[in-house]
């Protein structure tokens, strides 16, 4: 075993086997050649999990390259080293712009962005490099007329030029202490903070820690934004202002129901989407009797309010003589005719009374009287019209309900009806929207089409178009936060090599 020395060459031996990963750091006192005997001074082993046994040989043999560059960080870290292994084909994985590595080799790859990569992306970088000589000149005006250069950028690093400066062997630029990044590894960095899905806000703030670049707000909202697995499992309220059903004028103008009783039907029925009502049989039933058959939109209950909760009352009337063992039939019949003589609490008349413009006969006491013959239902429609509204202004308030953006065509997720802990908000496959009509909409895929109210759907957004430099578009100076705590003065630890710039 031998002590670390920064300034020999390092190669890192790794090896793997069907049950375990090894990993050898030694060092070349000298330039390295055959003549000069390597020094160990680190080990690293570990075995592997029941799941890992099951990889393939070349994708074991890249976990053992992953685990060394984990073990051996301390050392590893902003230096160039080589890795050792007998597995060829891992070589060209690793060697090759243009290889393609199944998916999970290629995820470890991406934890592999060396300091190395990054001098020699900016060192190709023209805009990185012209606003290297500008900090290091102090000459901007320069900067922004030199060929291939992306003023917008420029402008960008000219705002912040007291924060900059440039490492000893002028290969990195940095802010602060924090590495920028070229436009070539910008979106690269971004995935490596995004892998576990955390939000927008906290995807920031894990690069701000390490890392900057012109535009990384926009460009980490609208990366975050597209991503499918964060869309799916995002919960989101889409809620639309309370469709408050038109009071009806006259006696049987419009029904609602759940299952129709024995009275006769009206010119419109309005019912759920339940196998009764969607059968041949009962479509027959309604052109027989000449009334419109009007079904409400499928899982929204709402639609169709009245009759919902009218059933809940029945609901617990026949639990209630359940209770008292009677017969629930019996008992029904009894509410009924109670609840039909009963004023309502919105309109102070009994709906028979309203109905049939008379008081009807209840097991109670009553003095004979004469009904009017010309009924007055202006006050009761004035007085439920005025309900409705209101009910409408708390529902739209409480739910914060806004009209929907919907189009036909567009790309949205469909809420999972399916429950269960680990069951997502949204369905992970897309549909694209064929009808709407009002907040009703149909959407479709290649496998299903399905009708909802809107808002059980959530707009999909999709990833535009990368551009060539994603740094094109310019991050403007944030007029927000004007008056932010005076900064503390940093410089960079001297150990490293880095050089201030003159202030």
């Amino acid at each position: 075993m031998a002590y670390y020395n920064p300034s020999h060459k390092i190669e890192v031996l790794v090896d793997a086997s069907p049950v375990g990963l090894g990993a050898i750091l030694v060092q070349y006192p000298t330039t390295r050649d055959h003549s000069a005997s390597p020094r160990i001074f680190s080990y690293a082993s570990r075995v592997l999990t029941p799941v890992e046994t099951r990889y393939s040989q070349i994708e074991r043999e890249a976990l053992t390259i992953v685990l060394s560059c984990h073990k051996f960080h301390l050392y590893l870290y902003g230096t160039q080293f080589f890795v050792i292994t007998d597995h060829k084909p891992l070589e060209r994985l690793f060697n090759s712009p243009q290889s393609k590595p199944p998916a999970r080799i290629e995820r470890w790859l991406l934890k592999a962005l060396t300091l190395q990569e990054i001098k020699e992306a900016t060192k190709a970088d023209t805009t990185l490099k012209a606003v290297i000589q500008a900090v290091q000149t102090k000459q901007w005006h320069n900067a922004k007329l030199q060929p291939r250069v992306d003023r917008n950028s420029v402008e960008c690093f000219f705002h912040i030029q007291n924060e900059l400066s440039v490492n000893s062997d002028q290969s990195l630029l940095l802010r602060g202490t924090r590495i920028v990044i070229p436009s070539k590894f910008q979106n690269h960095v971004i995935d490596l903070a995004h892998e576990g899905h955390q939000g927008i806000s906290r995807t920031k703030q894990l690069l701000r820690e390490k890392v900057w670049f012109p535009t990384i707000d926009k460009q980490v909202e609208e990366k975050v934004s597209c991503c499918l697995a964060c869309q799916v499992t995002t919960n989101t309220s889409n809620i639309e202002p309370l469709r408050m059903p038109e009071a009806s004028k006259n006696p049987w103008e419009s029904v609602s129901i759940d299952f129709c009783g024995p009275f006769p039907s009206g010119e419109t029925v309005k019912s759920d989407n339940g196998a009764p009502f969607n059968s041949t049989e009962f479509k027959q039933f309604a052109n027989y009797l000449g009334f419109q058959h009007q079904r409400i939109t499928p899982y929204w209950p709402q639609a169709n309010g009245e009759s919902e909760r009218f059933m809940r009352t029945l609901k617990n009337t026949a639990t209630t003589a359940k209770v008292e063992g009677r017969s629930w039939k019996q008992n029904l019949f009894t509410f009924l005719a109670n609840y039909r003589a009963t004023p309502h609490s919105v309109t102070h008349q009994a709906p028979a009374t309203l109905l049939f413009n008379r008081a009807i006969n209840v097991k109670l006491p009553q003095p004979q009287t004469v009904a009017p013959a010309d009924p007055k239902h202006q006050q009761p429609l004035d007085a439920s019209c005025k309900s409705r509204q209101k009910n409408k202004v708390h529902f739209d308030k409480r739910n914060k309900a806004k009209s929907s953006e919907f189009k036909v065509g567009d790309a949205v997720l469909l809420r999972n009806s399916k429950k269960g802990k680990l069951q997502s908000p949204y369905e992970h496959q897309k549909y694209q929207i064929v009808k709407k009509k009002g907040s009703m909409i149909t959407a479709s895929n290649d496998n299903r089409q399905v009708t909802r109210n809107s808002s059980h759907f959530k707009k999909f957004k999709e990833k535009k178009g990368e551009t060539d430099n994603p740094a094109d578009k310019e991050e403007q100076p944030s007029k927000k936060n004007t008056n932010e705590r005076p900064k503390r003065k940093t410089k960079p630890p001297a150990y490293f090599g880095y050089k201030q710039s003159d202030k």
